[in-house]
């Protein structure tokens, strides 16, 4: 090779930038944008995700501690099992059953609000189970409630209530009326 080729090729070497060159960092460009996006995406969508468990556990917890309040603040619980609970809440009788596929109040559904949720699994058994054969007695429930979804997300509440619960006196032996 002679020098005028050298120069030659140094001199279009230092005039600009060869199409390979173009290519390789456009592809190079791409290739990260493409990575910065995706993970700005899964982050997103991540967010959004955790944001809406985080909305569903409080609505299960809300339920729970709603029901839990109503039967702490009852004058009297009439009966339980692990399909329901009944108590008198003023001068009404509120009974709450499941049926193993929805939660009742009165024979009407309880729907808690959200997107498609819905009760799963919903029972009231005592601590300590004991005598009921006096009035006035104070008893520790369980009241548990499992919120489902589509989404396939569960979540479980359990509170311990302390109510007073009524005699298994008949009517005409007790010196309350309760109203059924």
């Amino acid at each position: 090779m002679s020098v005028s080729t050298l120069d030659i090729r140094r001199g279009r070497r230092c005039r600009g930038v060869m199409l390979i060159e173009l290519i390789v960092g456009m592809v190079v460009g791409a290739i990260v944008a493409g990575v910065v996006y995706y993970a700005w995406l899964s982050v997103t969508q991540r967010v959004a995700a955790d944001k809406a468990s985080a909305v569903f556990y409080d609505q299960a917890q809300r339920m729970c501690a709603g029901l839990a309040a109503r039967l702490r603040a009852s004058d009297a619980v009439l009966s339980w099992d692990e399909s329901g609970v009944r108590f008198v809440e003023g001068a009404d009788t509120v009974d709450y059953r499941f049926d193993g596929e929805i939660l009742y109040r009165n024979e009407e559904p309880v729907e808690p609000a959200g997107d498609n949720a819905r009760v799963d699994r919903f029972s009231v058994r005592m601590r300590d189970p004991g005598s009921l054969e006096t009035r006035g007695i104070r008893h520790l429930l369980i009241v548990t409630l499992v919120l489902a979804d589509e989404k396939g997300r569960r979540e479980r509440c359990e509170r311990e209530v302390s109510v007073l619960t009524a005699s298994q006196e008949t009517e005409e032996d007790s010196e309350f009326d309760w109203g059924f």
